[in-house]
């Protein structure tokens, strides 16, 4: 699991800005009083969240993939299967 940003409480949202500024990729971003979140341009950097001094937003946990184990003979090996196009993408350019 992953704790990805989702959008933004706007009951909480003081529109400081800080967030939409910080966001390298644009995901954040402030009409007027309205404030947009895209989920699809989120790189799950998580900075949105380190700057807002109101915990604004709005995070919830994203499966990213699937541990798994295996034996053969005496060895044991461990992995994980990744989801496809899931997860956080490279947070800078």
């Amino acid at each position: 699991m992953l704790s990805s940003p989702v959008g933004v409480d706007e009951n909480k949202c003081i529109r400081y800005r800080k967030c939409a500024e910080v966001c390298t990729y644009n995901a954040i971003a402030f009409l007027k009083e309205k404030v947009l979140f895209f989920n699809d341009l989120c790189h799950v950097c998580g900075d949105c969240k380190i700057v807002c001094p109101t915990d604004a937003i709005i995070e919830k946990d994203k499966k990213i993939g699937t541990l798994k184990h295996g034996k053969s003979g005496e060895i044991d090996f461990h992995y994980a299967l990744l989801e496809t196009a899931e997860g956080g993408m490279s947070s800078r350019p």
